[in-house]
């Protein structure tokens, strides 16, 4: 698997009746016409460096002067004329030929550090499993 490229959102976990389930944007919607499926517009750039970047659409009607604002906060920069990139400093790592997430969570859980790295890879549909969503590769 080449984890490194731009992935899609494809699946977002919703709460069902039997439980946490993967829905696409068309199902989520069919189960409830008033679902959040912003998820499903997310994209994340896995880098070569270990980062992982979220790709974010720069929303109809926000100003040049209100874009070139954002882009001077750490870690943001233009992906292309229509989104942004925010790259977070550590995302993923490689280890024993198994990739692994970093979710950021920290602290303690019944006095036992938390350990902020999940493992993640691909389910039988290809799509790359992470906490709360599932993505398709792009490129």
């Amino acid at each position: 698997m080449e984890l490194t490229g731009l992935w899609k959102v494809e699946k977002g976990m919703r709460f069902t009746d039997q439980g946490l389930v993967y829905s696409t944007k068309e199902e989520a919607l069919a189960a409830d016409p008033e679902a959040d499926v912003e998820i499903f517009d997310m994209q994340y750039l896995f880098g070569e460096d270990g980062t992982v970047s979220m790709v974010a659409e720069i929303p109809e009607g926000i100003s040049e002067e209100e874009i070139e604002e954002a882009l001077k906060q750490e870690g943001v920069s233009r992906y292309d004329e229509k989104h942004v990139l925010m790259k977070q400093k550590e995302g993923w790592k490689e280890e024993d030929g198994k990739y692994f997430f970093n979710t950021g969570v920290r602290g303690t859980v019944l006095d036992e550090e938390v350990n902020p790295w999940v493992e993640i890879g691909l389910d039988e549909e290809g799509l790359l499993t992470m906490p709360m969503f599932k993505m398709k590769k792009v490129e």
